[in-house]
């Protein structure tokens, strides 16, 4: 769990602890690499990787600026950092940065997402744009596509994004929207505007059928991408949950207004 101080607790079982180092500011994001580490970061622009067996530090990487959003590819092998207009892929075995790019033009405020495999990212930011960057030989292939979102409200426009397959992405924005894009013709449909506020964050879950999304306001929505409506469980649509996550074998996560955590597992 990470918190406005910049520190980072690790809840196991049911014994919870605080972790060192912690982040100098807001400890902003965090996620799963592979099944043997997690990843922490924050406003300080460190990428700190532990293990998820006690929390203890494998790593740290300086991705040099604000970071808004963590992902990484399903196998462990990859991670990007996005934020301060700037995407950083690092090969987690051996901490090197493999590719990076900085004055995006996307904006200061930006958010990303690795696909499963790690074979692309894509960004979105302070414009009605959706960036997508495809790794290849002789380098990344950058792509811009033009959303039909109309007049963006706030400074941050665009707050987070979800891969659903390679031409369908889940975008969310600064006024709680979250919309499913086709890139193929660059046309959206709304899915919830549950939220009413910026939407902090937003993942698919493993088996590709839940989209969930936490927001600025405590509000956290799951929605079922194959029967199209919200699905979110009870305890938390009716809760203050200010951050949510799904586990690799799809069991969801959550934190109560108390800091309290719960799980919810996983059904076929």
């Amino acid at each position: 769990m990470t918190r406005a101080n910049g520190q980072v607790d690790l809840d196991l079982d049911r014994e919870r602890r605080s972790l060192a180092p912690a982040h100098r500011g807001l400890a902003f994001a965090s996620c799963v690499v592979g099944r043997a580490m997690f990843a922490t970061v924050g406003f300080d622009g460190m990428i700190h990787l532990r293990r998820a067996v006690d929390g203890a530090l494998v790593r740290t990487l300086d991705h040099g600026g604000f970071i808004f959003s963590v992902g990484a590819s399903t196998d462990g092998s990859r991670l990007l950092a996005v934020g301060n207009d700037a995407l950083s892929l690092w090969d987690i075995a051996s901490g090197e940065r493999i590719w990076g790019e900085s004055d995006l033009g996307v904006g200061f405020h930006v958010w990303g997402a690795l696909s499963r495999d790690g074979r692309f990212a894509v960004a979105v930011g302070e414009g009605p744009h959706l960036y997508r960057w495809t790794f290849a030989a002789g380098g990344p292939r950058r792509e811009r596509f033009d959303l039909d979102f109309g007049r963006l409200i706030g400074t941050c426009g665009l707050m987070a994004v979800a891969i659903i397959d390679d031409a369908t992405m889940a975008v969310a924005t600064a006024a709680g929207e979250v919309r499913r894009v086709d890139l193929a013709t660059s046309v959206s449909t709304l899915l919830h505007a549950t939220h009413e506020s910026g939407v902090r964050a937003s993942m698919i879950s493993p088996n590709g059928r839940r989209l969930l999304s936490f927001s600025e306001n405590g509000l956290t929505a799951v929605f079922d991408l194959q029967a199209g409506g919200l699905c979110t469980p009870d305890a938390i649509a009716n809760a203050v949950v200010p951050a949510a996550c799904f586990t690799p074998d799809d069991d969801l996560v959550w934190v109560d207004g108390e800091g309290a955590l719960h799980v919810e597992p996983a059904t076929d």
